[in-house]
């Protein structure tokens, strides 16, 4: 298994400067942001795609469909964790801060069988954060297996996981990446884990061996189903949804999107 560490930082503003109002943000509070910077790659069992263009496919906004039927599938906007592969990404210019509800969204390319709004072809992941990249604390998670007469795509099956709901935001179609009701994906409130502010977010794969804290395994339909060239959570982006500037010199929140 081979880890790869990143030092550089993505060129967020190409992916955005024809959608995206930004402004300065020295004393700029509450506005969205992308996660800027990847700082670890730990590829799993299977993970080839998307890593030709890694970093550049998981930093800077989700490119999405608005269309959840369809989702995105180009190496260009996708990385592959592998089973058991995980990936860490850092917010630089800001902090992701505990606003009111949700703080932060994990995007993933999830299918949503047509006809079936309440179900994805899920491939899932835990989700861990840090205010230092040093200790860490694992957002909670719990696998509902599902009922003789329910099924394994049922979305309601996977509480608190990332990789569930699918990505409708991109840079094309105006759906906010900073509203997960408008631009898809999962989001998570810091006030569940009883942290004020992050600048880490990693994202781990369940693999084939993870159990919940009520002792059930952790089974989605990556783990019944084969995709293609891929394996395990397919990560598109991070965004912060209540932030505040670190580096006030920066332009780093983004006003409109």
């Amino acid at each position: 298994m081979t880890s790869w560490v990143i030092t550089r930082f993505s060129r967020t503003a190409l992916f955005c400067l024809t959608v995206i109002i930004f402004m300065t943000a020295a004393n700029n509070s509450g506005a969205g942001c992308f996660a800027e910077q990847a700082v670890n790659f730990t590829p799993g069992s299977g993970a080839n795609f998307g890593q030709t263009f890694f970093p550049a496919n998981v930093l800077g906004p989700p490119n999405g469909n608005s269309n959840p039927n369809t989702p995105t599938f180009t190496e260009e906007d996708l990385l592959s964790l592998g089973d058991g592969g995980s990936v860490t990404l850092k917010f630089v210019n800001n902090r992701i801060i505990n606003g009111p509800g949700a703080d932060f969204i994990v995007f993933e390319n999830c299918l949503q069988p047509i006809g079936n709004p309440g179900q994805s072809f899920s491939e899932v992941a835990i989700v861990d954060v840090s205010a230092d990249g040093t200790n860490w604390v694992t957002m909670p998670f719990d696998f509902i297996p599902p009922s003789p007469s329910g099924s394994i795509l049922d979305m309601a099956n996977f509480v608190g996981f990332a990789g569930v709901r699918p990505t409708l935001s991109s840079p094309t179609n105006g759906l906010s990446p900073f509203d997960p009701i408008q631009g898809g994906g999962d989001a998570f409130d810091l006030a569940d884990v009883g942290l004020s502010a992050i600048q880490y977010v990693r994202i781990r794969d369940t693999g084939t061996n993870t159990l919940d804290a009520q002792g059930d395994l952790v089974t989605d339909a990556g783990n019944l189903f084969t995709f293609a060239d891929t394996a395990g959570f397919e990560l598109d982006a991070i965004t912060g949804i209540h932030s505040e500037s670190i580096n006030p010199s920066s332009v780093s929140d983004w006003a409109l999107y």
